[in-house]
């Protein structure tokens, strides 16, 4: 095989001189000096209000300040930058002004005799989502109800205010009408229609999307969408959640974010604190969190070891070199919360989103490990464009600082934190999406997994402290077999199967194509639904663009993929996503947040049952979950103290015009037994993250029949679940069984056991380490009832 011809030396650097002025958004303004208080609120608020229009998503509203002036500008040439206005103007969350901008921009289109392979894409359908987006600010938002955008719409989805839906139907009709075969239109449509209780009858028979390839396969209960009434939906853009108990109470709360804005109250961090009696109390103020603004994930964990749960704000994610905003620690002193992040040492300017708490050197205090997003993913598909990344990314390592790919703060247990990523000497560059702790080879270290969008993932072994007593990892990612896909975003370690060794799910993302416009105006980043849309609808495509991966753990250091065996293989843009027993039967079940920033890129959130530990089967209709807002954060965690989780969801899209009121969708119950253990560390870290459980179920003979694992953590890397061990037990009472032990492995030095022998059911216990179990009294009640 002959080599591969390079370009000449001088080539690249040409090249970059040419193109990059005409491509590059302007510098972002300087990280901000540390201030001298111990406190971040100060800089988010400098930080948001320079904020430039070639930021993404951020900046559109200052895109809207500087195309204004084009409006009614009809020559040739203000076209385009009518057309971006308008744009502009949808994101911003000015849809009806963008409608009416979209309707002369249609009418100057037709005057100009553009052809239908140009007017369609820039103006009839953009004019559509607009008007579809319309109806969602009017309805949706504006009259929110429990079923609001819950896929098939029906019943309380049913548009009362009918401008928006009725002329995004006519719209996509006429598309429609010259291009009877485009599935988006038709998806859209469909929705459309829904929208105004129209059923398929309404639509031509030609354009018709047969409602059996969403109906349910199966019965399962709906669950009731009870957020808006309980004071939960908070009306925000994507952002994280946390579900669990701030205030040493026994009883879950609430804390939400959302990643944009930082310099004004509506992007205020927020907790909820459950009253135990159905009802939840704003208390963001009197916690001490005012001024905490943005955030597109929290990773919580009790760093101090005080007994209180504190948490980390991650800022800056998608934003590339305009994301250098800063992240903020939040020590927890017993319901009252402290910014520490200067005080700890961790104040740094990064495009962060994923952050992983474990013990990696079990010396009993929780380390943290922080991914950034460097440049830009190599996986644009035009070949220019690709070209244009490539260009940046040696641009900016040429002329910019050095940045670190990552840092692994080791806890030095007096509230501050050092940086030892640097001596690992790990090759981890990428946009890291996704980062979580799990013990994979069960030799009492915890290993760390990295999902990097756009290049291979990387599964990092702890190697232990070695012979000086300096901790090491070794990447075996190739080794283990988990480096796909490339396109990945959310992941997690959990025991699908029930084997006791840690498996592993890593989620698909679609591919990106960057699009570089002007200079003044922000990157565009561009994905298509029609895959998703596809197999949603039961229709393969060949693409593995979008499809996660189901690593089941083969106990020998190696995985095997299973996701197609596992009924998986599926395109989801998977963004917020986490695991929990929906149903109690003792099988850890997934739900995953959909989405991409695109308007017109609308699809369910999906729910799927694991099936006795060898399948997963798609729940999403059957148990009313599917939102057609884009779904983040994602947590479970039993909210009304009845045994069995609830499951919390942080809606809105990445623009500042997308946002959606957050959902807690109740479990209706199953009938199912449970157990709920919560573990208190003393040599291991207090708050037990990494422990391992195993309960050893009994039949009626006192024979054991069944064992179940479960891992301490808050579960994926996008949402947080609560750290109490909520466990199914299925049908146990009523089959005459019971519990015939339940052991605990420490995540201390010493891999400490712990047998707490027989536990009874459907009891709550509180475990610290080396004394026996405790009951904890316990109260259900209903949360539809303030």
């Amino acid at each position: 095989m002959s080599a591969r011809r390079l370009p000449p030396a001088g080539l690249v650097p040409l090249l970059a001189a040419l193109l990059l002025p005409a491509c590059r958004s302007a510098a972002p303004p300087p990280p901000p000096e540390s201030p001298p208080a111990d406190s971040t609120a100060e800089l988010l608020d400098r930080v948001g209000r320079q904020i430039q229009p070639e930021a993404p998503f951020v900046g559109e509203s200052r895109v809207v300040e500087r195309l204004e002036r084009f409006r009614y500008d009809g020559s040739p040439e203000g076209f385009d930058r009518r057309l971006r206005l308008a744009l502009a103007l949808l994101r911003v969350g000015r849809a009806a002004e963008a409608v009416e901008l979209y309707d002369l921009l249609l009418e100057e289109a037709i005057r100009r005799g553009l052809p239908d392979e140009e007017r369609i894409p820039r103006v009839e359908l953009p004019r559509a989502v607009a008007c579809l987006r319309l109806g969602e600010q009017e309805n949706c938002v504006g009259r929110h109800t429990g079923d609001s955008c819950l896929f098939p719409l029906r019943d309380g989805a049913i548009h009362t205010e009918r401008r928006g839906s009725t002329a995004a139907v006519e719209a996509l009709e006429k598309i429609l009408a010259r291009r009877p075969e485009d599935l988006l239109s038709r998806w859209l449509l469909t929705i459309a229609r829904q929208t105004l209780g129209d059923g398929p009858e309404a639509i031509r028979p030609e354009w018709r999307l047969d409602p059996s390839r969403w109906a349910p396969k199966r019965a399962f209960p709906r669950f009731p969408e009870v957020a808006g009434p309980l004071g939960l939906g908070v009306n925000g853009l994507a952002g994280g959640c946390v579900l669990d108990d701030f205030d040493g109470d026994g009883l879950l709360d609430v804390m939400a974010s959302a990643s944009y804005p930082i310099e004004t109250d509506e992007g205020q961090l927020r907790l909820f604190r459950n009253l135990g009696d159905g009802s939840f109390e704003d208390v963001t103020e009197a916690s001490g969190l005012a001024g905490i603004r943005g955030g597109l994930d929290l990773a919580p964990a009790d760093f101090d070891g005080n007994g209180y749960l504190d948490v980390l704000v991650l800022r800056g994610a998608w934003q590339m070199e305009h994301g250098r905003w800063p992240n903020t620690l939040l020590r927890n002193d017993g319901g009252r919360f402290t910014d520490v992040t200067v005080r700890s040492g961790i104040l740094r300017f990064e495009t962060t989103q994923a952050a992983a708490w474990g013990d990696y050197d079990l010396d009993g205090d929780l380390d943290l490990f922080v991914g950034t997003e460097l440049g830009f993913p190599g996986v644009a598909t035009g070949t220019i464009a690709r070209l244009v990344v490539g260009m940046m990314g040696t641009w900016r390592r040429l002329t910019g600082p050095a940045e670190p790919p990552a840092h692994l703060w080791r806890n030095r247990g007096d509230g501050t934190f050092e940086d030892v990523f640097p001596s690992l000497g790990l090759d981890v560059e990428g946009w890291i999406k996704g980062a979580v702790f799990g013990d994979y080879d069960r030799d009492g270290r915890p290993d760390l997994f990295l999902s990097r969008y756009g290049a291979t993932n990387v599964l990092l072994h702890n190697d232990g402290p070695g012979r000086v007593g300096r901790w090491s990892f070794t990447d075996v990612t190739a080794h283990a077999g988990v480096g796909a896909p490339e396109l990945s975003f959310p992941a997690w370690f959990f025991d699908f199967d029930d084997d006791g060794w840690e498996d592993l799910f890593v989620g698909g993302y679609p591919r990106i194509d960057a699009a570089f416009p002007p200079r003044g105006l922000p990157v565009e980043l561009k994905t298509s639904a029609a895959d998703e849309i596809s197999e949603f609808l039961g229709k393969s495509v060949a693409s593995e663009d979008g499809k996660p991966r189901l690593y089941r753990n083969r106990g020998d250091g190696t995985f095997e993929d299973v996701t197609r065996a596992a009924g998986l293989w599926v395109a989801m843009s998977a963004m917020g996503a986490n695991f929990g027993d929906l149903d109690n039967d003792g099988f850890l079940d997934l739900y995953v947040g959909t989405g991409t920033p695109p308007f017109e890129f609308q699809v369910p959130n999906r729910a799927f049952r694991n099936v006795g530990g060898k399948r997963f089967e798609d729940v999403t209709v059957a148990a009313n979950v599917g939102s057609l807002a884009k779904g983040h954060g994602v947590g479970f965690g039993d909210l009304d103290d009845d045994g069995d989780q609830d499951l919390y969801v942080v809606l809105g899209g990445a623009f500042p015009g997308d946002a959606f009121p957050n959902a807690l969708f109740e479990n209706p119950g199953f009938g199912n037994d449970w157990i709920s253990l919560r573990l208190e560390g003393v040599s291991a870290n207090r708050s037990a993250v990494g422990a391992r459980i195993e309960v050893t179920l009994a039949d009626r003979s006192g024979a054991p029949v069944r064992r179940l694992h479960r891992t301490v953590g808050s579960g994926g890397s996008f949402g947080a679940s609560s750290l109490r061990q909520e466990i199914g037990l299925g049908r146990l009472v009523e089959s005459g069984g019971s519990i015939l032990d339940v052991e605990v492995t420490w995540p201390d030095a010493a891999g400490t056991r712990q047998r707490l022998g027989p536990l009874a059911p459907d009891a709550a216990w509180s475990v610290r380490q080396g004394e026996p179990a405790a009951r904890l009294a316990r109260r259900s009640f209903s949360l539809r009832t303030p």
